[in-house]
């Protein structure tokens, strides 16, 4: 069974159904003191809350954990957004 993530990331008003079938997942961790997840795949890391994906994709896990647990006006309302659609 194939788990697609929401980007959320590109877009607070509209999350779209990203597409998983050109990358593969290789691993997937809980970023610690977060409700993140940390996602790797062939393209790259990025981390998601629940099924929402809230940073772009970047090359290294550190880049990715450093961009989602920045305190920023961003992070904050892409979390809020997340909330709001459930």
């Amino acid at each position: 069974m194939e788990t697609k993530i929401l980007d959320i990331a590109s877009t607070h008003t509209d999350a779209d159904l990203m597409d998983n079938s050109p990358s593969s997942l290789i691993n997937q961790e809980p970023v610690e003191n977060t409700p993140f997840t940390l996602i790797t795949t062939d393209e790259g890391s990025f981390c998601a809350m629940g099924l929402y994906r809230i940073t772009e994709i970047y090359p290294t896990k550190d880049e990715a954990i450093s961009k989602a647990t920045n305190l920023s006006w961003n992070n904050l309302v892409t979390v809020m957004m997340i909330f709001l659609k459930k």
